[in-house]
């Protein structure tokens, strides 16, 4: 209340109430509200949009303000657009954006810029940060067990094996290792097998000199793959009798 007297006594309509509405000063900080130290695989968005504040000096937001995010390393794409995206704050003074992680493992940045006559906010250029890790990998087995052919012969068919990883995708160049655990067996061909653009690895199993029902036991293996190590069987039959 404002009042005004003379002589100690209130003049008319004294005292009076003034009411004063603070507004926004210019804009002066940016900061992270969400977003940062994520963790997904490479090339999937990430779970939570990466949110920003832009507030002046008395912690006041301000709306209506321009930030750009644009990648800094790693690829991947911002609201599906590997460019930079420039955006305007909302009421409450933030502004966000969907981050796609790109196809490099391992930690990957993000920038917010946001500026006021020319010079950076406080706080600007804003990074956040996101980890992408490398996706799973399963070895499943395609075809090849339970095969027959004669004692020291090559199976008929090879062994396939299929690398793929936690989405169901075919992953190519992962080495596949082939070992005999059981028959005396072998391979026709090098016992390491590298997954061809379909994540497949074949590779023909020789069995051994023993005559018997899946008697010749073969793995094939990756490392740190779920599913491995896959096992085929093979019988062995009695070889045509000299003459």
């Amino acid at each position: 209340d404002i009042s005004v007297t003379s002589g100690g006594v209130h003049l008319q309509n004294s005292p009076q109430t003034l009411f004063i509405t603070p507004t926004e000063n210019d804009p002066a900080i940016i900061k992270i509200v969400s977003g940062d130290n994520q963790t997904d695989y490479i090339n999937q968005q990430l779970e939570n949009p990466l949110v920003i504040e832009i507030t002046d000096n008395f912690d006041n937001t301000i709306s209506n303000h321009s930030v750009q995010f644009e990648i800094v390393d790693g690829g991947g794409q911002i609201n599906g657009s590997p460019d930079p995206v420039s955006l305007v704050t909302n009421e409450q003074g933030q502004a966000q954006v969907n981050w796609q992680l790109g196809a490099i493992a391992g930690q990957q940045n993000v920038q917010a810029i946001a500026q006021f006559n020319g010079a950076n906010l406080q706080g600007s250029p804003l990074q956040f940060s996101a980890t992408a890790n490398p996706p799973d990998l399963n070895l499943i087995k395609i075809s090849g067990d339970s095969l027959t052919t004669q004692v020291n012969s090559r199976l008929p068919e090879p062994f396939v094996v299929q690398v793929e990883n936690n989405f169901g995708n075919p992953v190519s160049g992962v080495k596949v290792k082939y070992a005999v655990t059981q028959g005396g067996g072998g391979f026709d061909g090098p016992d390491s097998v590298i997954t061809d653009d379909q994540g497949y690895a074949p590779l023909h199993g020789i069995v051994g000199t023993a005559v018997g029902t899946l008697n010749n036991v073969f793995t094939a293996s990756v490392e740190n793959a779920g599913g491995s190590p896959v096992t085929f069987r093979a019988s062995a039959t009695a070889g045509v009798a000299a003459k």
